[in-house]
């Protein structure tokens, strides 16, 4: 009742009350389960919330918290804390969750593509907007399911969304990514479907850097075998290797590296079998 009290008299979802994270936490942790306890710490993931957005207490109050994690996610880099305490301390659906980081890494996916530095290792571009693959992977353990993940980057792509192939090629690398380490093998089918179905356009384009991109980021060789032949059927043996050796070899599996040479002697006897 004590903290009850405390809580429902200086706290109010007005512009005026000054509300101090510290002092609730300090209430928190005189709450026990069942006590309070739960409610004060989804007010103060608000407040906090509500701080790094620059928004004032009432509105960010009025917000679903699945809209907090929106606006948070633009945030990318500078926000993350914030928006692991308030999935922590609130019920979102995992689809819900895996559709909003889905959707704000293909907005720094563009930002990075339109200002040409998709393929930059630096830590350049538009911050905090920019969000690298090493960024999404850790935003993704705020979602309880990998699949989920998979599915929402996958729907990005296959909704007819004009996506430039760089950034379609970046939102299948990941999909894939979850899919395997979830071992969602009905996802991968739809993923290695879809890429056989796009592999014209690239083709046709001329764009055979992404399709390189594509079959490296990706690393399932059998699966996509042919991607490898189209790319050396069309000269683009060097152009692979390039992107090959430009992965980070150091996370790279010995089992993938002997399959990336398997594969590619393969698809080379193929066109010259002497």
């Amino acid at each position: 009742k004590f903290c009850w009290y405390m809580l429902t008299s200086s706290v109010q979802p007005t512009n005026q009350n000054v509300i101090s994270s510290q002092a609730m936490e300090k209430l928190a942790v005189k709450c026990g389960e069942g006590r309070g306890r739960a409610l004060i710490r989804r007010i103060i993931a608000v407040v906090q919330t509500a701080k790094i957005l620059g928004l004032p207490f009432s509105e960010a109050f009025e917000k679903q918290p699945i809209e907090l994690l929106q606006l948070l996610s633009l945030k990318a880099q500078d926000s993350f804390d914030e928006a692991k305490f308030l999935v922590e301390t609130h019920i979102m659906p995992a689809s819900s969750i895996a559709r909003i980081l889905a959707d704000s890494f293909l907005k720094g996916l563009l930002a990075a593509h339109r200002g040409g530095y998709l393929d930059s290792q630096k830590e350049e571009g538009p911050a905090p907007l920019l969000w690298r693959s090493s960024d999404f992977l850790k935003w993704a353990k705020l979602c309880p399911s990998e699949p989920e993940i998979g599915h929402a980057l996958m729907r990005l792509v296959m909704t007819g969304h004009e996506v430039p192939h760089a950034c379609e090629v970046e939102l299948l690398i990941l999909s894939h990514h979850f899919y395997m380490s979830s071992s969602c093998l009905d996802g991968v089918d739809v993923l290695v479907t879809f890429a056989a179905n796009r592999v014209d356009s690239y083709v046709s384009e001329g764009d055979f850097s992404c399709l390189a991109r594509l079959i490296t980021g990706v690393s399932n060789f059998h699966s996509l075998s042919f991607i490898l032949s189209i790319l050396i059927e069309n000269g683009q043996l060097e152009l692979l290797l390039q992107k090959y050796s430009s992965t980070d070899t150091a996370t790279v599996a010995p089992a993938s590296v002997r399959g990336f040479r398997l594969a590619v002697i393969t698809s080379l006897k193929h066109f010259n079998p002497n």
